[in-house]
């Protein structure tokens, strides 16, 4: 950081703790303040939550019968008891960490701003703000609007704002990084969910002018043992079918462990991306104990070298990062055969006699 940012970082900081010092309008330190709720309405009758980031990124969160969904994204599934939790009387569970339980439970006392003038430099006001969550009812109708701004320096303090009211509260009992407003914050990342080990065979058609087609199956070798009345020794090999020499196990279940283990960055939809290739850069089929699993890598996201993807086992399009699934598109069936033999260094290299012809 340059020294003129620094300054200014401090110069920051320095009205900040000004602000706060003064309270700007606020009553006297021996007033006495009793703790209220943030949240002025039952959380239990919100239907859909909006919220919104200061990077602009935004997400709706909504009700869908007992569960909830990302509905920005196509009713995608939202990670249970992320967003509500109540217990089997149907009543708020009063431990959950679920978003709506925990801001239930928030409670505030003396006001630390109180002049609409100061709300931008905690990041509360309407223009400028760390996050803004805004709870519907079942008729659409607003319940609350809430505003949570990150101040400045190294206070862990969130400042909090009800809509509509000049007062600021500061609050270590809720932070903003827990509210991001992106879809993969509030679904379950894993996209593909296969047991590696329980997986018979795959095949793989990678490529679009010429595309390479590998055909892989897992076979059991029996070994019978040296000595009398030991059971013989049972192995799991891959081998290319139509070929007899086994590959590397290492080499294969490397990559079977990308295809069977797949993490989504973004939900896309379910309808194929305009990006999206004519022809999928690869396409994939793993057997686990005779059910197949087909995913397909339907081209690059605009813009980015991350993944368009799409498994038979979701309705939904994803995004994927590059890093995780690039290994698999450079797939060849030499470079899973096993490696070579070292030759020792300090071994002779055999010498050709020269009889000087």
């Amino acid at each position: 950081m340059s020294r003129i940012n620094i300054i200014l970082a401090a110069i920051a900081a320095v009205q900040l703790a000004v602000v706060l010092f003064l309270n700007l309008g606020t009553t006297t330190k021996d007033s006495n303040w009793a703790a209220t709720p943030v949240l002025t309405f039952d959380v239990t009758k919100v239907q859909t939550i909006e919220l919104e980031a200061d990077n602009k990124e935004a997400i709706t969160l909504a009700r869908s019968n007992d569960t909830w969904v990302v509905s920005s994204s196509e009713d995608y599934a939202a990670r249970k008891d992320t967003i509500l939790t109540l217990d089997e009387a149907g009543a708020l569970s009063p431990t959950s960490t679920a978003l709506l339980n925990k801001l239930s439970r928030l409670e505030v006392t003396r006001p630390v701003i109180t002049k609409t003038d100061n709300h931008a430099q905690v990041n509360v006001s309407a223009d400028s703000f760390s996050r803004r969550l805004t709870f519907k009812d079942s008729g659409n109708g607003v319940l609350g609007v809430l505003y949570l701004g990150q101040g400045s320096g190294a206070s862990n303090q969130t400042y909090v704002r009800r809509d509509g009211e000049d007062e600021v509260f500061a609050s270590k009992d809720v932070n903003i990084w827990s509210m991001r407003a992106d879809t993969s914050s509030w679904v379950n990342t894993q996209y593909v969910n296969l047991k590696m080990e329980d997986v018979t065979s795959f095949s793989a058609t990678i490529g679009d002018l010429e595309p390479l087609k590998l055909s892989l199956e897992k076979r059991e070798l029996v070994t019978p043992s040296e000595k009398e009345g030991e059971e013989p020794t049972k192995t799991h090999n891959w081998f290319a079918k139509g070929h007899e020499d086994a590959l590397d196990t290492q080499k294969v279940e490397t990559i079977l462990r990308k295809l069977t283990q797949v993490n989504l960055k973004a939900v896309i939809g379910k309808v194929a991306p305009s990006s999206a290739d004519s022809k999928p850069l690869g396409q994939f089929e793993i057997k686990v104990k005779d059910v197949a699993t087909t995913l397909e890598l339907a081209g690059k996201v605009a813009g980015s070298e991350d993944f368009q993807v799409k498994s038979s086992g979701s309705e939904y399009f994803v995004t994927v990062s590059n890093w995780a699934l690039k290994d698999v598109l450079d797939m060849t069936l030499e470079g899973l055969k096993p490696d070579p033999p070292e030759v020792p260094k300090n071994e002779a290299v055999p010498q050709i006699p020269n009889d000087g012809k």
